[in-house]
């Protein structure tokens, strides 16, 4: 007698019949081991490819890394003092434009003129002009011209930028290749109002993330 009532022989079952309904339970038995089984289990590729993603090393601020913070108002050139596992960023040098007052503090200043088309009505070009963001675009340029030298002269072997979107388009479009191929992040975020060491924080943290 067996030990499984499965398996017993049941009343006028020949053997031939029980013999099939046997391989039938048995088949029946590895569906259900099957079907319990953890799902979770990591497969050969995925556990190939967690393994890969693990060793990606992150992205860490060398010793004398350069980090630009600015707006279309002021320029911050940080260096990092530290190393790549304690950063300590000093001010190297601060750009300002004391001279960029709004738009319509600066239209009877400006250099303009009145003009006036066939079928249209006089109308002054100063009427359109936005001096300020003029002047920002200018001021953002200029300051990237330093930031080059800057980075040329010392050296740098890496560089971070901080700014809103319209100061980082403008630096994307004005630095050269040469300068850019050292950019290690990028922040789309105004931290010129911020004391260096709140915006040291914000940066080792974004790059730990």
């Amino acid at each position: 007698m067996t030990k499984s009532g499965a398996s017993l022989a049941r009343p006028g079952e020949s053997f031939l019949s029980r013999a099939r309904r046997r391989v039938i339970e048995g088949h029946q038995s590895d569906l259900i081991r099957s079907i319990l089984k953890p799902i979770h289990a990591a497969r050969p590729h995925e556990a190939r490819f967690s393994a890969q993603e693990s060793k990606m090393p992150k992205p860490v601020i060398p010793h004398d890394a350069f980090v630009f913070v600015g707006d279309g108002r002021k320029a911050l050139f940080l260096r990092n003092a530290g190393d790549e596992k304690f950063a300590n960023f000093v001010t190297e040098r601060v750009f300002v434009d004391e001279e960029n007052p709004p738009t319509h503090e600066q239209g009877t200043d400006r250099p303009g003129r009145g003009f006036a088309s066939a079928g249209t009505t006089r109308r002054s070009a100063m009427e359109t002009t936005d001096w300020h963001e003029i002047e920002e675009h200018r001021f953002v340029q200029r300051a990237s011209e330093a930031l080059e030298r800057l980075v040329r002269e010392r050296a740098a072997p890496a560089l971070i930028i901080a700014a809103p979107p319209r100061t980082l388009a403008d630096l994307r479009n004005a630095l050269p290749p040469e300068v850019k191929a050292r950019i290690i992040l990028e922040i789309n975020k105004d931290f010129t109002k911020h004391p260096v060491w709140e915006i040291e924080r914000h940066i080792v943290a974004s790059l730990a993330d």
